[in-house]
């Protein structure tokens, strides 16, 4: 069974800080840019991440943010440039189901206690 370290806890908590904000309307994704787990391991492909250890996947792969990330990519904004916001009803959901997910994370880690 994982433990997370209390430097993991903390970026997940960040994580899921983020994801209220734009589930509230006044955050944004800006992908790996503003993602507090990204800065702190998408240079190792993402080992040790805590999301990353719970799909077994890098880049967040077979998460609720891959689903936010395509329809956003193919419903709302240029390819060149990742800034994604609440702009639709389909938005809204995704961002919950995403938010939802990381808070899921945050409390099996949190039962299963600290390194």
């Amino acid at each position: 069974m994982n433990k997370l370290s209390q430097r993991q806890m903390t970026a997940l908590g960040k994580a899921v800080h983020k994801w209220n904000g734009i589930v509230s309307g006044d955050g944004e994704d800006r992908g790996l840019m503003n993602c507090p787990l990204c800065s702190l391991y998408i240079q190792n492909n993402c080992k040790s991440c805590p999301v990353s250890m719970w799909t077994g996947l890098s880049k967040c792969e077979s998460t609720p943010w891959e689903n936010w990330c395509e329809h956003h990519t193919n419903s709302h904004v240029r390819k060149e440039h990742f800034s994604a916001k609440i702009l639709c009803n389909h938005c809204s959901r995704l961002a919950k189901e995403e938010l939802a997910f990381l808070k899921k994370l945050l409390r099996i880690y949190k039962k299963r206690g600290f390194k």
